[in-house]
């Protein structure tokens, strides 16, 4: 996988919300969002841009991408539940994967066409609103992974770019309460991970 920095990531989020009607329908996550919320810089290499986008928009988008010709690495390939899919922005990679949010609960599907695998993370009896908030980007709001969340995240997996984004997120100010609320909502979240299957193989068992 290409190296990818920060500002190639901000290039490809601005191509990305060129997609008609995403903003209002995407959450951004992932290492880039605390960066992109503060304006530090970010020495550490990004492997690729999440952005998570509801459910019942994810074929629009790849209506959007079949008439621009544009290649995708598809999760209904091997599955009937849509886990979203990948495509490429020169060499950055960007997952988009599918999100359905609830009164009461919050659940994000990944399909990751590298390690050929589905994750699905489901958040029940949350309210989707500590895991998510809104900010201004280039005039426009865009909704993003919120600080708080994100840290609990990170502080869960603590790998070394998790070390270097808490130190960062550690420098920004943060709802203590939401935050205390968001390691519980990770602390009780479910997640699975599996492999894929060709869906031909499947019918054949």
């Amino acid at each position: 996988m290409s190296e990818v920095y920060l500002q190639d990531a901000i290039l490809v989020l601005d191509e990305v919300l060129q997609i008609p009607g995403i903003a209002s329908h995407m959450c951004l996550a992932g290492g880039i969002v605390p960066y992109l919320n503060s304006g530090k810089t970010s020495y550490r290499v990004h492997s690729n841009v999440d952005v998570l986008v509801d459910s019942d928009y994810m074929n629009f988008i790849r209506e959007y991408f079949e008439l621009q010709q544009k290649a995708i690495f598809d999760s209904m390939e091997y599955s009937d539940t849509d886990y979203g899919f990948s495509t490429y922005y020169g060499n950055v990679m960007v997952s988009f994967e599918a999100m359905d949010r609830f009164e009461q609960g919050f659940v994000r599907k990944s399909y990751d066409p590298i390690k050929h695998r589905f994750c699905r993370e489901s958040f029940p009896q949350v309210d989707y609103r500590d895991i998510m908030t809104t900010v201004s980007y280039h005039d426009m709001p865009l909704t993003t992974y919120s600080l708080e969340f994100l840290k609990a995240q990170k502080e869960k997996f603590y790998r070394p770019k998790d070390r270097q984004d808490i130190a960062v997120l550690n420098q920004m100010p943060m709802e203590m309460s939401k935050y205390q609320r968001c390691v519980i909502i990770d602390q009780q979240a479910d997640l699975s991970v599996f492999p894929c299957v060709e869906k031909e193989y499947q019918k054949k068992k």
